[in-house]
């Protein structure tokens, strides 16, 4: 995966509110494997790569706002 693949997944993570924890259960990997994955120190596997993409493509997002009532 090329370095702007993987910040763009990073901040589809952020702005759905992923945490490294929740991704590395789910894919079966530990925190700090990813942590350094999205800091470009080291490479997943293409399974976990895949795995990973699904994951965070297929999360909903949700966004706080402020309504008016009258």
């Amino acid at each position: 995966m090329k370095r702007e693949e993987i910040d763009q997944l990073f901040l589809e993570k952020k702005r759905k509110g992923l945490s490294n924890k929740q991704l590395a259960e789910s894919i079966g990997c530990s925190e700090s494997l990813l942590s350094l994955f999205f800091n470009h120190k080291c490479n997943l596997s293409k399974e976990k790569e895949i795995k990973l993409k699904k994951i965070i493509n297929q999360a909903k997002e949700y966004r706080w706002m402020k309504i008016e009532i009258d």
